[in-house]
């Protein structure tokens, strides 16, 4: 064998490894964990006001939206097709009022955590890249809870909560940046859809933008 042949066979092997390499990132087990926002549909600050106060003149404030927290395991059959088992906390969303010459606090807290399992459609972008789609089942449990306490004392005067476990369908879109066979990047938008129970905590739509990382 001469040199340009060793140089060949050299460069034939290598670009082997490289395909081989890239079919094993391709396909198999992976863990992730992700973090962002979440941005529940609660009712307006306005219609708290109402509810909770009943027209009593107060300050009151409402945060809709907090950090979501989840991990998830999945695995990949060749480039097209993933499904995930995952665990996701929503974060706390919460209202809270002082009404005028009164040393009362009342607060509302919205809270929502749970197992998700899903199924990805996938669709590679080159070696580097893929855009994908996801759509699965949220296992809920949901809390809403009420508060009052004597701002002068610290003390609790009422409280009262509600629970309800609830199978809710979610839906995403996000891309992901192959850094390494054995390392990626994500972004993603979900959306999850009549969370929790209308009798006992309410329904609402939920919307999460995160990043996240995958190990393979």
């Amino acid at each position: 064998m001469n040199k340009k042949q060793a140089m060949t066979s050299g460069l034939l092997a290598a670009a082997l490894g490289l395909a081989c390499a890239g079919n094993a990132a391709a396909e198999g087990f992976y863990f992730g964990l992700s973090g962002g926002v979440s941005m529940p549909d609660l009712p307006s600050k306005a219609q708290f006001d109402e509810e909770i106060l009943g027209g009593i003149d107060a300050k009151s404030s409402l945060d809709d939206s907090d950090t979501v927290w989840g991990a998830q395991v999945g695995y990949r059959w060749g480039s097209y097709v993933a499904a995930e088992v995952g665990y996701v906390d929503m974060g706390k969303s919460q209202y809270q009022a002082v009404p005028t010459g009164m040393p009362l606090h009342a607060s509302v807290r919205y809270l929502s955590s749970g197992a998700t399992l899903a199924a990805l459609g996938i669709l590679p972008l080159g070696e580097r890249f893929d855009l994908y789609a996801r759509g699965g089942v949220y296992f809920a449990d949901t809390r809403v809870r009420l508060k009052i306490k004597d701002l002068d004392t610290g003390e609790s005067l009422a409280s009262a909560e509600e629970k309800a476990s609830s199978k809710d369908l979610f839906a995403g879109i996000g891309a992901a940046w192959n850094v390494s066979p054995g390392f990626a990047l994500r972004v993603e938008y979900q959306r999850y859809f009549d969370v929790g129970d209308d009798e006992k905590t309410g329904e609402t739509d939920i919307d999460l933008l995160t990043l996240g990382v995958l190990f393979r």
